[in-house]
């Protein structure tokens, strides 16, 4: 979060995510199919209408999957737990922080984590995961 500015007016949505094409990648596009069968199935142990039915998001004819992960919890649904410091390689500048001081909770569950894979030659070029908790 670089930009003070864009935490008004409600910094408790700021979110970051993440979209992940398959390209028409096999593995991928059966993995998506495969979730989406295991959705619809669950929609018919719910009472209509109760259980929102997932749906990947098409781009360019190819299937992606969007992950996104909310920076902070409003403060009544917190129910008692710790808060958790913002890491400052996510917040560099603070403005997360102080808006967790009138605006919600930063909890364990608003935690991103990120690894990276170092080739044993260190040559290559590093890869970043991303893990949502």
């Amino acid at each position: 979060m670089t930009d003070q500015c864009r935490l008004r007016p409600r910094p408790q949505w700021a979110k970051q995510s993440v979209k992940i094409m398959g390209m028409g990648c096999q593995g991928f596009d059966e993995a998506v199919a495969g979730m989406v069968a295991v959705t619809q199935k669950m929609s018919g142990m719910y009472r209509a209408g109760s259980f929102l039915t997932w749906m990947p998001e098409h781009q360019n004819q190819h299937f992606s999957l969007s992950f996104s992960n909310r920076y902070l919890t409003p403060s009544h649904l917190a129910k008692g737990q710790s808060p958790c410091h913002i890491d400052p390689t996510i917040d560099p500048h603070g403005y997360l922080q102080q808006a967790a001081s009138y605006s919600g909770v930063h909890l364990e569950d608003n935690q991103v984590f990120y690894y990276e894979r170092i080739h044993k030659d260190r040559s290559a070029i590093l890869e970043t995961y991303l893990m949502l908790e």
